[in-house]
């Protein structure tokens, strides 16, 4: 559904995310090991314990587009979904993001 790109040459980290030939996110970092925000590093270490295991809870809606278009093939559901996280290391750095506006297409419509 998307071309998702992210490469690293040494310090240096660039992604970007684009859908139909458009950028809608792009990110340029650099492994310096500080943060943008200072304030946020005791926050990050809090969430992300080294050896620790971390369950958070998301939620996400499962649908199916009907084959005439003009709706859903079923009722939307709404999906409880539990992500485990064991991080082994974590790299520190500032980070400059870029975010496009994008634009939903009409249900029914291609």
């Amino acid at each position: 559904m998307a071309n998702i790109q992210f490469r690293r040459q040494g310090k240096e980290i660039d992604g970007l995310t684009a859908r139909h030939g458009k950028s809608f996110f792009e990110v340029k970092a650099r492994m310096t090991g500080q943060l943008n925000f200072p304030e946020a590093q005791n926050l990050l270490m809090e969430v992300f314990r080294f050896g620790a295991s971390l369950v958070v809870v998301t939620f996400n809606f499962k649908y199916f587009m009907a084959p005439e278009g003009d709706g859903f093939d079923y009722p939307p559901r709404l999906m409880r979904e539990e992500v485990e996280f064991r991080p082994r290391g974590i790299e520190i750095g500032e980070a400059d993001l870029k975010f496009a506006p994008v634009r939903i297409r009409p249900l029914g419509r291609g």
